[in-house]
């Protein structure tokens, strides 16, 4: 937007299509006048409104902050507790974590995060909204009470025991991390497996390289070091050297986490996927890296190879791509 002049962009933001005034602002032009941003924040069409709020939170009054949270539009408030989260008052915080919208109620609680009482804390863990329920276990796993995490991990629906496994891993007892290696639902043990693999003892990773499932067996080869694993699997898989301490990042190799000696994010070429997704074969920098998750789980099915993009691990753990478009390879093979 640094091409255009002031008329030019006056123009393109008073311009009568939506998509013009959203593509201007997105393109974030400097030297707007304080008239030109309060034009954008009240702009009738709410994708407009949100472009502006996430472009000019720090010029933004106190009446335009309160009003860009109570915003008719989900997508806007959205936009405004997770970029004005700083800002808000006690009483506006209180209001984004009651909203009548899961999607706004499930940004306060990751936005908000170190702002909750325990009162808020005990809500949002009783939440309609799973993510909500989800990220609150896995931020604030420390306040959870224990009566909590032992119903969380006992639940009936075995797709919620996965989750409660993951995000209340530091939480479980070795009573109950017997049990999740031990539930009947494979999906609970793979993500028992993934998730507590530092802790298992050797009779537990012995039990888990025979398990029926052969996604518990394929991750349990490829977490643990292949010298602790004494395997009589009948068609064994090879096993893939990862080890049982803290996971670090090296000159080969990729660790994204949130622990010293990884790292957040990663920006490069996909050349290649695992068959269990767990490793990634890219090239940044001019160098061949493999790529990996502290956690070991699969990658998200968009990266695939041929791809150019950012692998991040977002506030509240999750892995997410953003792609980038194909890498330089595969466009000279469309040319």
């Amino acid at each position: 937007m640094d091409i255009l002049t002031p008329r030019q962009v006056e123009r393109a933001l008073t311009d009568p299509a939506p998509s013009v005034r959203a593509f201007t602002l997105a393109g974030r032009p400097g030297g707007l006048s304080d008239i030109q941003v309060e034009r954008a924040l009240s702009d009738e069409a709410p994708e407009v409104r949100a472009l502006a709020v996430s472009g000019f939170g720090k010029r933004m009054n106190d009446v335009q902050v309160g009003r860009a949270l109570t915003d008719q539009d989900v997508e806007v408030r959205k936009v405004a507790v997770a970029d004005l989260a700083p800002r808000m008052k006690d009483v506006q915080v209180e209001r984004a974590l009651t909203d009548r919208e899961p999607g706004v109620r499930a940004e306060a609680v990751q936005s908000l995060t170190q702002r909750m009482n325990d009162e808020q804390v005990e809500r949002a863990l009783l939440d309609t909204d799973y993510r909500t329920r989800a990220h609150v276990m896995g931020s604030l796993s420390s306040r959870v009470p224990d009566e909590k995490v032992e119903r969380e991990l006992t639940i009936r629906n075995a797709a919620w025991r996965a989750v409660a496994v993951e995000k209340l891993a530091d939480r479980l007892s070795d009573p109950q991390v017997e049990r999740a290696l031990l539930d009947q639902s494979p999906e609970v043990r793979e993500v028992a497996v993934l998730a507590l693999h530092p802790r298992l003892t050797d009779r537990q990773i012995d039990r888990a390289a025979l398990d029926t499932s052969p996604d518990v067996r394929k991750s349990i080869s490829e977490l643990v070091h292949a010298s602790r694993v004494r395997m009589t699997m009948a068609q064994p898989e090879p096993a893939k050297a990862f080890p049982s301490t803290v996971p670090q990042s090296s000159p080969s190799q990729t660790v994204i986490g949130f622990e010293q000696g990884q790292t957040r994010q990663f920006t490069g070429e996909i050349q290649g996927v695992s068959e269990t997704r767990k490793i990634l074969s890219a090239r940044a920098m001019g160098k061949e890296v493999s790529v990996v998750d502290a956690r070991g789980r699969p990658f998200p099915p968009e990266i695939q190879p041929g791809v150019y993009g950012k692998i991040v691990l977002d506030r509240s753990g999750d892995i997410v791509f953003e792609g980038k478009g194909l890498a330089r390879s595969q466009q000279k093979g469309l040319q």
